[in-house]
């Protein structure tokens, strides 16, 4: 699928047009419109979650988010997407110093 397609999917979409009439529309599978659709909500999910980390945790100890992703970017063949990793300040151990 082409990056244009992609972008008149998501254009056709916010318009409120259904998935079945996109397919028709730009004489594509279904299942390809809604493979687009699946993957723009799995990317504004990540978003979503970096940011409300990021805006509880103004104040440090700030978190280091890892992501998991596919080769070209997409999702993972796991289950997790991404770990939200800090440090714990409470418990010092002079162990390491």
């Amino acid at each position: 699928m082409t990056k244009e397609e992609k972008v008149r999917i998501l254009e056709l979409l916010r318009e409120g047009v259904k998935s079945k009439e996109i397919a028709h529309k730009l004489q594509i599978p279904v299942g390809r419109v809604r493979a687009v659709i699946a993957q723009e909500t799995g990317t504004w999910a990540k978003k979503m979650t970096k940011y409300l980390i990021r805006k509880v945790t103004k104040k440090s100890p700030y978190w280091e988010i890892v992501r998991f992703e596919g080769k070209k970017g997409g999702e993972p063949v796991g289950i997790v997407d991404l770990v939200a990793i800090r440090k714990d300040f409470m418990y010092q151990d002079d162990t390491f110093k």
